[in-house]
């Protein structure tokens, strides 16, 4: 997988990444069952090219491995998902125009032996929230995303959590049917089917159509995000283990139908333009130190 970064160095960024990945890859090679896991997170991008582009910018390429615990790889589908949220903003303006908000659904810290019922509880929570009368009068699509992060309550559970990025009805936010941050959380409680009332954030996301965007894709990266912190080896191992091919992210309504309909263009053209600069330069080749942690000159 190639790409185009503009913002910072992307070399450093890839190093800091490498070093995230290596952490991971050694929690999963001190496990005998988890040996494969480890040997593909470790290669995962360990020879890359650089080239320049007509705007200076550099551009990396290199193999990944495509692990979902891969942080290297999970900063690509974020990148992937950004771009294609672009691209369905792109083929539909009246996106632009319409209200959003971005939802974070929260339940109790479990155990992370627990991890995967509690997700597949939760799964089962969303689908009767998205079932009442209440969602349906106000939601009309969005996506949902499911991240689990270190609990702050002791060192054997997680805390798993939804974000979810909606695509809301303008009514929803004026009168009789303003849905206070209270209703959502009493709502996502009597879906969950508990006697506390669980945790919920809620953000207008508001703006001129520019800014609208940078704030639509914004969150949709920041739901998919690297982990910057590993979990400590048994926690991560677990978790792992516990969320083998879970779904982790799904669209829904009428934004899972717009995006089955883009139409791959301005990926197409990407690609292109990524293979003329292969095309017009000889790459500068660097490969991963483990030991010291940088790439040098392969």
């Amino acid at each position: 997988m190639s790409l185009l970064q503009r913002k910072s160095n992307p070399l450093d960024d890839l190093r800091v990444l490498k070093l995230i990945a290596q952490e991971a890859a050694g929690h999963f090679l001190s496990d005998g069952n988890r040996q494969t896991d480890g040997h593909r997170i470790i290669n995962c991008a360990k020879y890359v090219r650089t080239y320049r582009t007509s705007s200076n910018d550099m551009f990396l390429d290199a193999l990944y491995c495509k692990h979902p615990h891969c942080p290297l790889c999970q900063r690509q589908k974020a990148r992937k998902y950004c771009s294609k949220t672009h691209q369905l903003l792109d083929q539909n303006p009246h996106l632009l125009h319409s209200k959003w908000v971005y939802l974070t659904l929260t339940i109790r810290d479990c155990n992370v032996d627990d991890l995967r019922p509690t997700a597949d509880r939760m799964t089962r929570a969303f689908q009767r929230l998205s079932s009442r009368r209440f969602w349906k009068d106000n939601v009309l699509g969005g996506v949902r995303f499911f991240e689990v992060t270190e609990s702050q309550i002791d060192s054997e559970s997680v805390h798993p959590h939804f974000h979810c990025l909606l695509l809301v009805k303008p009514s929803m936010f004026a009168g009789n049917n303003y849905v206070s941050t209270a209703k959502w959380a009493k709502e996502w409680q009597q879906a969950l089917q508990v006697y506390y009332e669980p945790k919920v954030h809620i953000e207008r996301l508001s703006g001129e159509p520019d800014e609208l965007r940078g704030k639509i894709v914004g969150y949709s990266g920041y739901s998919m995000k690297h982990r910057e912190k590993i979990l400590d080896r048994r926690r991560f191992l677990m978790m792992t283990h516990e969320m083998r091919e879970f779904n982790r992210v799904q669209p829904f309504g009428l934004i899972r139908s717009l995006f089955s309909e883009l139409d791959g263009q301005a990926t197409f053209e990407a690609i292109a333009q990524l293979e003329e600069v292969r095309q017009s330069q000889e790459p500068f080749s660097l490969v991963w130190d483990g030991q010291t942690g940088i790439y040098r000159s392969d």
